[in-house]
């Protein structure tokens, strides 16, 4: 190969991985990270107050499943159609104003499982 061809050739590849990388949705140019546009969005009184509602239903809903029994937060959000980490939120925010009692148990697989019950005085 001489010194032309060379040139031609790595020019050639240099324009088909450029092809390539645009297709694969590369573009010289980075994104737009720029979020503080984003933050500067609040939420409404309407949509706070929403939320605090749906929060307090859904703090009665964990309260009364423990008390029929079902006291892992899997089982919770199993039985109530929530999510389990939106259970375990909840859950750790009762535990720590003192309305429920978490319990460490080993289950046989040697994983920890964390069992709820209400505080009683």
């Amino acid at each position: 190969m001489n010194a032309i061809s060379r040139e031609i050739m790595e020019e050639a590849i240099g324009i088909r991985m450029a092809e390539l990388a645009r297709s694969e949705g590369h573009f010289p140019n980075m994104p737009n990270n720029d979020n503080r546009a984003i933050e500067k969005v609040k939420q409404t009184r309407r949509e706070r107050s929403a939320n605090a509602k749906y929060y307090e239903e859904a703090k009665s809903l964990i309260i009364r499943s423990i008390k029929r029994g079902t006291k892992t937060s899997p089982g919770i959000a199993k039985l109530n159609n929530l999510k389990v980490d939106f259970v375990r939120s909840i859950c750790r925010d009762l535990h720590g104003t003192g309305a429920l009692v978490k319990e460490v148990r080993t289950s046989p697989g040697g994983s920890r499982v964390y069992v709820w019950s209400i505080v009683t005085p």
